[in-house]
């Protein structure tokens, strides 16, 4: 939880510690060029060619939507857990790999947004998943192929664009994007945002 909430749960036998933070982009501009306006020159730059040239590649397809039904949630979750595995799972995560089943229905819910990209194959090469919320907008899951493995440079970047273009075309507060690779995403004017894990005994939860 966040820094404000912790003194909400103090109380005997409780302990909290702080985490690694979490990135979070507040809405500041009418317009994503207003984002990108205060990026470093190279950044800006390479993000406007890096969407150019994936907007004209022909070998690659690119579909985002709300409450998609077309995709097969087992293919992404196999995406998701391969990506993560490749990366390397933090010990203090204790996540359990995310579930066909979970995806199933998550991505069919109308407040998700599902963003593929595909090969002229039809192989997944990358995947993100949006939460939105009338003042927090998640991006919740991002996933990909290596190069090695068919993969595509620079994907990434072109799924924080059509991010941040939902974040100001909405009129969202914040976007936040998790804990990893926070120097990168600094880069993209995300700052971070502290973090606590409080342990609470369990009857003080209702859990015998």
């Amino acid at each position: 939880m966040y820094a404000d909430d912790v003194p909400a749960l103090a109380g005997p036998l409780r302990r909290s510690w702080s985490n690694d933070p979490t990135a979070v982009l507040r809405n500041e501009w009418p317009t994503e060029d207003g984002w990108l306006a205060g990026l470093s020159r190279e950044r800006r730059t390479a993000i406007r060619r890096y969407a150019r040239k994936i907007a004209a590649d022909p070998t690659l397809e690119v579909r985002e939507g709300w409450g998609r039904t077309d995709v097969d949630p087992h293919e992404l979750a196999a995406l998701i857990n391969r990506h993560r595995a490749r990366l390397g799972i933090p010990r203090t995560d204790r996540r359990t790999g995310v579930a066909g089943a979970f995806l199933a229905e998550f991505v069919r819910r109308d407040d998700v947004r599902l963003l593929t990209y595909r090969a002229a194959d039809g192989a997944l090469l990358a995947a993100n998943t949006l939460l939105d919320h009338p003042s927090s907008t998640v991006l919740q899951h991002w996933a990909a192929r290596s190069p090695a493995e068919g993969g595509r440079h620079n994907l990434y970047f072109d799924c924080y664009l059509r991010c941040v273009r939902h974040l100001v075309s909405a009129g969202r507060e914040e976007l936040t994007s998790g804990r990893g690779l926070m120097a990168v995403k600094a880069s993209l004017g995300f700052r971070a945002r502290e973090l606590h894990t409080v342990a609470v005994p369990a009857p003080a939860v209702g859990v015998r």
